[in-house]
């Protein structure tokens, strides 16, 4: 009898298992962590992955300039690789060091997106490097150049698709994300002898290798896609924060390995604030450069002096990073603690003291559930914060304020005391806004525009929230094969030309005699810039600086959709021989030659100067255009001009300046290889 049947197509697997080490391939030959060693990710499935690995987001390319060898790249869809959840871990194959960076920074991204509630996008191409590239010239009526954003070839808009992955670029212990490359760069280096008993002395270490060197590199070019002036050393916390974010993302994906939570959790009998892997980053990296231990350990720097003391002593711009990831580390220890309490008072019979000896397996299990759980929220409340962050000159104390808005936007009634845990723990350290009188959530939340204010801008808002649906519908319609990440690239420039031009237009109608009385004011209190036309009747120029969605669920099912715009304006500063600083001009002229009596002169002449920034970012109701925060960082703010000029040509004046100034702008390679 025939069947009439015909067979059904497999389906698309949801994801791509691959296997990684899950601790540094130095502890992975130690009995007591052999067990934990390695760890299966599950990636999300990409139909078109290549050679590389190449995929929508990654592009594995691993050329090794100092062996002058260029590995062959791993190809994941072999039947063979597929079968085995990926290559088995190894040290020895460049291939596996290929499928290692390649799971890892797909997982931090993946983290990053659920978080966000929206795909990840690179930092653009700076304009320098566009100019050169660029075939014709941007329109300058703002229509054509609306309609040019949607049409014109991606690379001439500046998207960049894919950051290059770079296993085995370095020959020293450092790896770096280049801003200017678009690029994460590993390094390998033989082991010093200071710690012979934990590492043997000459023995290959490979950045590409460490789970947290990995992820801390990708939230760097993560970061740098939401907010690329941060990588500007505007005051004593920016850089600092760059770092301390990315050690925050690496430490809490700890916890996503539920085989080394375990393992740690049974090891210190749950007690995660003793000494354990979960708190340390980079063991094997650190033991081999001659630190005597992981390269950064999160749970002894809980200990030593009074811990407010040393954020007003600190500047090198690891140390000081590590105070706010201290401080985070803390709130998250405190949570678990509060979540687990129930559970230490059964397993101990009322007395919260747990008898000598091992845990039983079933208590392991639900205390490593509860740390996975909190440490999950912990890490998404920390990325969430970001899109409630200022656009440019970030503090610790404005990002605290930042967390504080964006989970009581989501979580109104915090049931387990999360947002009143990292309060106590950054006010254990001393970090603390500047501008307010007390630590209470409703003094840490960023405050709403005037109503007033809000109503003069509702309209334009309201327009470009249009522009914005109009051009991803016309985008599905026309481009069908154009990835998501393009589309929102595409119509995030398009509403920033559109705002652009609405601003610019509210502006110039401020100035008629009879116009509204309120319109600078508004637009000085809402958007922190100066728009107050010169006498011919021309604008400041500004910019706005990026559109992006926001799509989030809350526990009790609501849906919250924002709109986050970023608008800034620049001046430039040179300080005179008696120490007062005036606005100037930019050199329009050519390039001086290298190495010529005019190139030292401008060099000198840069040596003066600084740039300094203000502006704010908005978060608008989608559905109303509302604007519902204004994060202000005022341009005719003479304290904070005050304050970057005394760190920029203060004591800070060689660090600050060699990353200001850096012609190679490489700022995290020079950070990195301090360590």
């Amino acid at each position: 009898m025939k069947s009439r049947s015909r067979p059904l197509a497999p389906p698309i697997p949801p994801y791509r298992k691959l296997r990684v080490y899950s601790v540094d391939p130095g502890l992975a030959t130690s009995l007591k962590s052999r067990e934990i060693r390695e760890t299966t990710l599950k990636i999300e499935w990409e139909e078109n992955l290549g050679l590389g690995p190449t995929g929508e987001y990654l592009e594995v390319i691993d050329v090794d300039p100092a062996s002058g060898l260029f590995y062959p790249p791993v190809n994941l869809n072999d039947a063979y690789i597929l079968a085995m959840d990926g290559l088995s871990v190894s040290e020895g194959n460049p291939q596996f060091h290929q499928q290692m960076v390649y799971a890892v920074s797909m997982n931090t991204i993946e983290i990053f997106e659920r978080a966000l509630g929206r795909a990840s996008l690179w930092s653009p191409i700076d304009f320098r490097t566009l100019k050169k590239l660029r075939t014709s010239e941007e329109p300058k009526n703002w229509k054509d150049r609306a309609h040019w954003y949607l049409e014109a070839p991606a690379q001439e808009l500046g998207y960049v698709q894919r950051l290059r992955i770079h296993p085995h670029a370095l020959r020293q212990p450092n790896a770096f994300y280049s801003p200017e490359k678009k690029a994460l760069l590993f390094g390998y280096f033989q082991a010093t002898d200071k710690d012979p008993e934990n590492i043997m002395p000459d023995s290959m270490t490979f950045g590409c290798l460490s789970f947290d060197v990995i992820a801390h590199e990708t939230t760097h070019a993560l970061l740098d896609g939401l907010h690329r002036r941060y990588t500007e050393p505007t005051n004593e916390d920016s850089l600092a924060f760059h770092e301390a974010f990315a050690d925050i993302v690496a430490l809490f994906q700890h916890f996503s390995l539920q085989d080394v939570v375990r393992s740690q959790i049974a090891k210190t009998r749950g007690d995660l604030k003793t000494n354990n892997l979960l708190g340390q980053l980079a063991v094997q990296f650190g033991q081999a450069s001659g630190h005597y231990g992981a390269l950064r350990n999160y749970i002894t720097t809980q200990e030593g002096e009074e811990k407010w003391v040393l954020l007003q002593k600190t500047t090198e711009v690891h140390d000081r990073g590590a105070i706010l990831v201290a401080a985070v580390f803390d709130a998250f220890l405190n949570i678990y603690a509060h979540r687990t309490a129930d559970l230490v008072r059964i397993a101990s019979e009322g007395s919260g003291i747990l008898r000598p000896g091992e845990l039983h397996p079933d208590l392991v299990n639900r205390l490593a559930d509860e740390a996975s759980k909190a440490a999950g929220h912990v890490l998404n409340i920390c990325i969430r914060a970001l899109d409630y962050c200022p656009p440019i000159d970030i503090t610790f104390g404005e990002y605290l304020q930042a967390i504080i808005t964006a989970d009581c936007d989501l979580v109104p009634d915090d049931p387990m005391g999360y947002r009143a845990a990292f309060i106590e723990a950054f006010r254990r350290r001393g970090i603390y806004p500047r501008g307010i009188r007390t630590l209470s959530e409703e003094s840490l939340r960023w405050s709403q525009p005037l109503p007033r204010h809000v109503e003069l801008l509702q309209p334009a808002l309201l327009k470009c929230i249009e522009v914005f649906g109009e051009s991803m519908t016309n985008l599905a319609r026309g481009n069908a094969e154009m990835p998501i990440r393009e589309k929102l690239f595409r119509s995030s420039k398009v509403v920033q030309c559109m705002l652009h031009k609405i601003i610019e237009d509210l502006a110039k109608s401020f100035d008629k005699p009879d116009a509204n009385p309120d319109g600078f004011l508004c637009l000085k209190q809402v958007l922190g810039i100066d728009l107050a036309p010169d006498a011919s009747g021309k604008v400041p120029k500004f910019e706005v600086h990026s559109a992006r969605a926001l799509h989030r669920v809350g526990p009790d099912g609501q849906v919250k959709r924002d709109i986050v715009l970023e608008i800034t304006q620049q001046t430039l500063y040179e300080r005179l021989s008696d120490g007062q600083f005036v606005p100037t001009e930019y050199d329009d002229g050519p390039e001086p030659a290298p190495n010529t009596p005019a190139y030292y002169s401008k060099l000198l002449k840069m040596s003066r100067r600084m740039i300094f920034r203000g502006g704010a970012t908005l978060l608008v109701d989608m559905e109303t255009g509302k604007v519902r925060y204004s994060v202000i960082k005022s341009i005719p703010s003479g304290l904070r001009l005050k304050r970057q000029a005394e760190f920029i040509f203060g004591d800070h004046k060689g660090r600050s300046n060699n990353y200001f100034w850096s012609e190679e702008d490489e700022p995290f390679a020079l950070i990195h290889s301090v360590e």
